[in-house]
């Protein structure tokens, strides 16, 4: 079992001089996030992982921007700057965060918008619940898909669900490996990128509890176990003008290549020869790149999803 989601720099600050309030955007009912791009732009949202926060979506969002675009980004709850989550809550984790991307979108009246979202990770997960829930008949018009949880083999996750015993020894064995993991995302080792990544996420760590939201979702959220929302997804007609974009890394172990990758694309392949009234799938595999492909292989990543969102637009 891996908890890992790398963080990323967006190589928005190759010097490694932001401090954490530089990360601290607009603040709605406890998330910060930020918008970026002119009013009237076609929209697009992000959606980061289980240890991450919005800054992994930099580089994307630049992009994106210069192309026009209205871009969304925020922290889930626990990470970056939002609140974290309340542990007095009788909501589970997936409702918690699939709540927060709904409300957010309703504040910035964007929930019967079009729009675009990419989403990365435990991030995936979240964004298709959300189609599921709020992304019927156009409202979500594409989901981008990077290394999405989901469809994760559930045996781990079950055991440490499952097993109060030995909780607390895997609970301090997954604290105590966090910059491991993080440096692991990376196929190429020592290089800038890579450094200040974990330096941002060391920032993180310092200035927030990132790791109790994390333990909170290993315990309940469901990065396995989505067959059936995923199923509906594809075959539904209310979503037959969701068009989907899976990515992977080919040395993906964080959400591993294996077998993740092939679920996926089973799920969302028989589109290739549905009725000409429904939307498009694609996937494509990153050779040579880990859990962070996107920022890893990036001259070749975000050409991809920029092309493949605005022929959808």
């Amino acid at each position: 079992m891996s908890t890992r989601d790398g963080g990323g720099s967006g190589r928005s600050d190759p010097t490694g001089t932001t401090t954490w309030d530089d990360y601290r955007h607009n603040n709605f009912q406890g998330t910060n996030y930020r918008v970026r791009g002119p009013q009237d732009g076609p929209v697009v949202v992000c959606v980061h992982g289980i240890g991450s926060f919005s800054v992994c979506f930099d580089g994307i969002a630049t992009a994106f921007v210069e192309r026009g675009f209205r871009v969304v980004t925020y922290d889930l709850l626990g990470r970056g700057h939002s609140r974290p989550i309340d542990p007095s809550s009788d909501k589970s984790s997936a409702e918690l965060l699939v709540g927060q991307l709904h409300a957010l979108m309703q504040f910035l009246e964007l929930t019967q918008v079009p729009k675009h979202i990419i989403a990365h990770s435990m991030g995936g997960a979240v964004a298709t619940l959300y189609t599921d829930q709020h992304g019927a008949n156009g409202s979500v018009a594409s989901l981008t898909l990077l290394s999405p949880a989901g469809l994760m083999d559930s045996g781990m996750f079950k055991f440490v669900r499952g097993c109060g015993c030995l909780r607390s020894m895997i609970r301090n064995q997954l604290r105590g490996g966090q910059e491991k993991a993080w440096r692991s995302d990376f196929v190429e080792k020592g290089t800038a990128l890579e450094e200040e990544t974990v330096r941002v996420l060391r920032l993180q760590s310092e200035h927030t509890d990132v790791f109790e939201a994390l333990w909170q979702d290993v315990l309940s959220f469901p990065l396995f176990g989505l067959e059936s929302v995923v199923r509906r997804l594809s075959e539904d007609e209310t979503h037959n003008r969701l068009s989907v974009f899976v990515l992977w890394g080919d040395s993906d172990t964080a959400v591993p290549f294996n077998p993740n990758f092939a679920r996926w694309r089973t799920a969302f392949e028989w589109r290739s020869s549905a009725p000409p009234s429904w939307s498009e799938f694609r996937h494509h595999v990153v050779r040579e790149a880990g859990h962070m492909f996107f920022e890893e292989r990036k001259d070749e990543v975000v050409p991809l999803i920029t092309e493949f969102v605005s022929h959808h637009e």
